[in-house]
């Protein structure tokens, strides 16, 4: 209150000082009033500026306030983000290392892949040359039926029905089925890199009466053949016994229909079969 009679005293003062003579009592009261009233005016607008003026600075301190948490999250996320790009950094060069291994791997493999189809060729090529001399030297076998040769990529089969090389219900290689055998040995046992695989097939008729005391089924019956002609491969053909494995199909894998003496006298056979050497030794060479 001071403050504004201080105020309106001065403003008072400024004004005789600026007409330089006195009033008379009722011009000097009406002046006063007047005067009075500007100054309640320009108080008024001063109050008004100076609560303005608060609330601006109240409004200022709340937007720094705001601007110092805005820089703070701004920070946050700026060490956010430098964290995520060194991870993904970190993770971008430990894929380019592991594309490069890959990358070197699989170059190695392609290699390797190279290798075996180029030793895969050589021998398809080989057998080829293998089936073309069994062909030629078991020609009359082969059209009377007796034998069949076939070749499948890197695979020939020689398929010899059971009466050629056995009497019937009997496991022991008969002489004629030697001989058969040894012009077989002599042929198989120049071929390189592969097994021999001798199987023994059955048809489906159950083992009679009067084998059932040597042979319990077809599969003990087809096992001991397929093992026999084995033996006289390795002892009289002289073929390696690392190379020589004997299969017991039994029935279980017919080439023609068991409904007929025709289709049951072709299942009943021996299967002599050149197979690769197992992969892993195909590609350590």
């Amino acid at each position: 209150m001071r403050r504004r009679n201080c105020y309106i005293t001065i403003i008072i003062c400024l004004l005789l000082l600026e007409t330089g003579c006195f009033v008379s009592a009722s011009k000097y009261r009406r002046d006063t009033d007047g005067l009075e009233k500007l100054a309640a005016k320009k108080t008024k607008e001063y109050n008004k500026l100076a609560n303005e003026h608060e609330a601006l600075v109240k409004e200022n301190e709340k937007l720094e306030e705001e601007n110092a948490l805005l820089l703070s999250a701004l920070d946050a996320k700026e060490t956010t983000h430098s964290m995520i790009v060194a991870d993904l950094t970190k993770d971008n060069k430990e894929i380019r290392d592991k594309n490069k291994i890959l990358s070197s791997e699989n170059a190695d493999l392609r290699e390797k892949i190279v290798k075996v189809s180029q030793k895969k060729k050589k021998e398809i090529n080989a057998l080829k040359t293998t089936y073309d001399i069994l062909v030629d030297d078991m020609q009359e076998e082969i059209e009377e039926g007796k034998i069949r040769i076939t070749q499948l990529e890197d695979e020939v089969s020689v398929s010899i029905v059971d009466k050629i090389l056995f009497k019937s219900g009997e496991v022991k290689v008969k002489q004629a089925g030697r001989k058969i055998l040894k012009r077989l040995g002599d042929i198989l046992k120049k071929v390189k890199g592969k097994q021999i695989k001798i199987e023994g097939h059955t048809d489906n008729v159950p083992i009679g009466p009067d084998l059932r005391s040597k042979y319990a089924s077809n599969w003990e019956l087809s096992a001991a053949r397929a093992i026999n002609v084995a033996k006289y491969l390795r002892d009289e053909v002289g073929i390696d016994p690392s190379l020589l494995f004997a299969a017991a199909y039994s029935q279980y894998r017919p080439i023609a229909s068991n409904r007929t003496e025709t289709g049951r006298a072709k299942n009943r056979r021996i299967e002599i079969v050149l197979i690769p050497m197992d992969m892993e030794e195909v590609i350590e060479e």
